[in-house]
């Protein structure tokens, strides 16, 4: 195991080798892509420093695996790019996902009290409308007992001068008596 420091300080790198195999692990947190791209800047960085493939390469192919290493590591870092690019834009996303379902969720809540307001307002309008039949009811009586007892009253006004006239026949009749 080897560990791999980037000169452009974007973090640390293991690199697990085997016969066919190379493995790149990035630390602290670091995108795999850009665990590769430090790991191809340093091989990089390596090859051209020492010159261990000196003697057996020529120059040609020496140049041409400098340049493929290049490039690749050019691609790794723009993939990292457009991965932080993605991630900020999901970010974004997905806080205003969350503002709409504070949003929706304030709604709802508003809708259910308004709801059972309505319910509410609805039962006490049964009672008052429950209130005022009672009290059309009471009035009506009232009115026809007022109406009966005017009635009465007429019946007993009629009665009154029915019976003052009587009197009053009664005494001139008296009068004429005791006058003859």
């Amino acid at each position: 195991m080897v560990r791999l420091r980037s000169p452009l300080a974007l973090g640390e790198v293991e690199v697990l080798t085997t016969e066919n195999r190379i493995e790149v692990i990035p630390k602290k947190g670091l995108p795999s892509v850009v665990a590769k791209a430090i790991f191809l800047f340093v091989t990089l960085k390596s090859l051209i420093i020492s010159n261990k493939c000196g003697g057996a390469m020529e120059e040609n192919i020496k140049n041409r695996v400098i340049l493929i290493l290049a490039i690749l590591t050019i691609i790794f870092l723009m993939g990292a790019i457009r991965s932080c690019s993605t991630t900020k834009k999901l970010k974004t996303t997905l806080i205003e996902l969350d503002k709409e379902k504070a949003i929706s969720w304030d709604s709802e809540q508003k809708m259910n009290e308004l709801k059972k307001e309505k319910a509410a307002m609805g039962k006490e309008l049964e009672d008052t409308k429950a209130e005022n039949e009672t009290t059309k009811k009471s009035l009506l009586q009232e009115q026809l007992v007022s109406q009966s007892l005017k009635e009465e009253l007429q019946k007993v006004t009629k009665l009154k001068e029915t019976l003052e006239d009587d009197l009053k026949d009664a005494l001139v009749k008296n009068k004429a008596k005791s006058a003859k």
